[in-house]
């Protein structure tokens, strides 16, 4: 895997696991990768992965922007096994995988709602150390990158 990449160069591939492939699942994108690497791609880019809400659900599937928990794998694509299965197979092929965090966009039934309703005033200070917490976690799991989702609307504090 070459760390060393100019980004400004490089080639993403960006993956909707639940079009991707008629199985849905990471199973289906790791079967995929010897093409995906042989288009010369430098980073797999996937949408967000985690569970979706069930209150106020767009359509019987959700949105995958409708986040219930950061921490936790969509169980449509997987479990976590096939996930860290998913990382080593796309590093294995010289790629890296970038993943959606999507923090402005949380579920109705997310827990932070409830127990954390002031997070959604802007009361970002406490906020951060979940968010930060949220970013290891997915670090020390192998992801390499994030795209974050209107990152405009993060404070350069963060």
């Amino acid at each position: 895997m070459n760390k060393g990449i100019n980004i400004r160069n490089a080639s993403f591939h960006y993956i909707y696991t639940r079009n991707h492939t008629e199985s849905r699942t990471f199973q289906g994108i790791i079967d995929d990768l010897p093409r995906i690497a042989g288009m010369g791609v430098d980073f797999v880019w996937l949408l967000p992965i985690h569970p979706i809400g069930k209150t106020n659900r767009k359509g019987t599937l959700g949105s995958p922007y409708s986040i219930d928990n950061f921490r936790e794998i969509n169980p449509e694509h997987g479990d976590l096994n096939d996930f860290l299965r998913l990382i080593s197979e796309v590093h294995r092929y010289g790629m890296r995988l970038m993943i959606d965090i999507v923090f402005r966009h949380t579920s109705h039934d997310c827990l932070w709602v409830k127990q954390h309703p002031e997070w959604y005033l802007r009361d970002e200070t406490t906020l951060w150390i979940e968010l930060i917490d949220i970013l290891k976690y997915w670090c020390q799991l192998d992801v390499d990158e994030f795209r974050m989702d209107v990152a405009s609307g993060v404070t350069m504090d963060f």
